[in-house]
């Protein structure tokens, strides 16, 4: 008997001990905010602080396509022993980079940026051989997210969704400050790890925080709109990057007051989650915040409703999974994830997360050769991230979590692989006005990539809370978050390939987004689901599919 069936076997014979002495008519959290504050002021104002959270901290995100690209400079030639005047250096500008590089390393000329305080790569001298640490720049901040993601799960499900939220606008801010200041490439790659660490675990909390303070019937339309602000947070550092393109560090420097003004707004406005109230016995702070969202709903609970959940909470104790403790400090293991009966869809579902990862940070930042200006594409790409959020709310409406995910993924497979056929073309074709044209089809595939993945990394996260039970939802997030964020580091690498051949990233993206589809046509639905409380729950949910 593996560990997944004997786990089944006690939760079945707690199960029946619960039933024998429970009461007729048993409540849930979920029944409860559905039933007395399905969506009442107070619950408005705490997601949308949550939401305009997320908002401030994207921009740490998009900040390191403008501050660390590859900067573009000219071969200065000393002056001569006969032209001794500092006026008689001549700019060289060799046709080739090889070349430039080569005078540069037998001190036969000096580099002189184009906009030598523009940028961090141009401050610090991240060119030739050096070139290669601002791939090392950008995959660091996906590793600073990554460990966010494995950090997120003992925060948010140990101390609470506000604490995690917290906690994370100030590693933000922090890590915004050391950028600014930052006086050599090694401490800017920490601020910018400090700094990743604090968007994931922002992302992830307010997530489960939109899923876990609602009523069940508004998940669908109020999830995906939790991760509309990312996308706007990223295209708002394109005009802002513009207007300060002279000054990197300025910059940095605004995205810093707006993360410290996010740190005051979360701390004063953002509320705790009934679900993790509940299940950590924190049942006089639970009536206190229900109380205070039904009152603002005119819709007052009557006390016998809070005496149930107490003694709901307390006669199914044994029901839960063995991973839930009252002590908060108490570790939560997702081992019975990898028995048997969940194998397939771990994996499936680790993989899914890695390659929306991977996909949408790769078509974000993959700039190379995409439109006439970096400014623009950039902007076009991260705004789409908000039609493509609403267009998600509204057709879960109308289809489930994993028809929809299935064909968004595919799609994403699609727009990717004509988008690398669209780069080949361009290798092979020298007509201007044809050139124009393919490199206007390109933009168009990679922003109808980008909307598909886009709608996909919402759905993923509302489909992940949905799906584990709600003593895990948290640590299984953060762990998803980590195996996402495994995509997001290895995306530079892989965009870095487009210098030799454009078409290579796309390849690798579609490839990846085609698998993955493939993979969902064997998983659960989710859809107007009441969330599950323990692996039983889900193992009967896999067994319905």
């Amino acid at each position: 008997m593996d560990q997944a069936t004997a786990l089944s076997a006690a939760d079945r014979e707690g199960n029946d001990t619960c039933n024998r002495s429970s009461p007729t008519k048993q409540r849930t959290i979920g029944s409860v905010i559905t039933d007395y504050s399905p969506f009442s002021y107070e619950q408005k104002r705490t997601l949308i602080i949550a939401a305009i959270s997320v908002l401030f901290v994207s921009p740490q995100a998009g900040l390191m396509v403008f501050v660390t690209p590859l900067p573009e400079w000219t071969c200065q030639r000393p002056p001569t022993d006969k032209y001794t005047e500092p006026t008689a250096a001549v700019g060289l500008l060799v046709a080739s980079e090889k070349e430039r590089c080569a005078l540069l390393e037998r001190g036969q000329c000096s580099p002189n940026y184009s906009n030598p305080s523009g940028t961090a790569s141009a401050e610090f001298g991240l060119i030739c051989a050096d070139s290669g640490r601002v791939t090392y720049a950008q995959s660091l901040f996906f590793t600073g997210m990554l460990l966010g993601g494995a950090l997120c799960g003992r925060l948010s499900d140990g101390y609470g969704r506000r604490f995690a939220i917290i906690t994370a606008a100030v590693l933000v801010a922090t890590g915004s400050l050391m950028t600014t200041v930052a006086g050599s490439f090694w401490s800017l790659a920490l601020a910018r790890c400090l700094a990743g660490a604090g968007v994931m675990i922002c992302v992830i909390a307010v997530s489960v925080l939109f899923n876990e303070s609602v009523a069940t019937s508004l998940r669908g339309p109020l999830a995906p709109l939790s991760g509309v602000n990312f996308g706007l947070g990223m295209a708002a550092v394109a005009p802002l990057a513009y207007t300060t393109r002279h000054s990197w560090r300025l910059l940095v420097a605004v995205c810093t007051i707006i993360s410290l003004v996010n740190v005051v707004m979360v701390w004063r406005y953002v509320s705790e989650s009934p679900h993790w109230l509940h299940g950590n016995g924190e049942h006089s702070r639970l009536q206190q915040l229900l109380m205070t969202w039904s009152q603002s709903n005119a819709t007052p609970i009557p006390s016998s409703v809070f005496n149930s959940l107490t003694s709901t909470k307390k006669k199914h104790a044994r029901c839960l999974t063995s991973a839930v403790s009252s002590n908060r400090q108490e570790s939560i293991s997702l081992l019975p994830f990898l028995s048997k009966n969940f194998r397939y869809l771990t994996v499936t579902l680790l993989w899914a997360w890695f390659t929306v990862c991977l996909v949408f940070y790769g078509l974000s930042f993959n700039m190379n050769g995409v439109g006439s200006s970096v400014y623009v594409s950039f902007f076009i790409i991260s705004v789409m991230d908000f039609p493509a959020k609403l267009s998600g709310a509204w057709m879960l409406q109308y289809w489930g979590r994993k028809p929809l995910l299935f064909r968004l993924m595919l799609s994403t497979a699609i727009f990717t692989a004509m988008s690398a056929v669209m780069a080949k073309l361009k290798t092979s074709n020298t007509s201007q006005g044809l050139l124009q044209l393919i490199s206007s089809a390109q933009l168009l595939l990679a922003v109808s990539g980008k909307v598909c993945s886009s709608v996909v990394f919402s759905l993923v996260y509302l489909y992940t809370s949905e799906l584990v039970p709600t003593a895990v939802r948290t640590g299984a997030l953060g762990v998803c978050g980590v195996v996402s964020r495994l995509g997001a580091v290895v995306c530079p690498f892989i965009i870095r390939l487009g210098y030799t051949d454009q078409a290579i990233p796309s390849i690798v993206f579609s490839i990846c987004a085609f698998l993955s589809a493939m993979s969902m046509t064997r998983w659960p639905e989710t859809k107007d689901k009441e969330l599950p409380e323990t692996l039983q729950d889900l193992q009967q949910r896999i067994r319905k599919k």
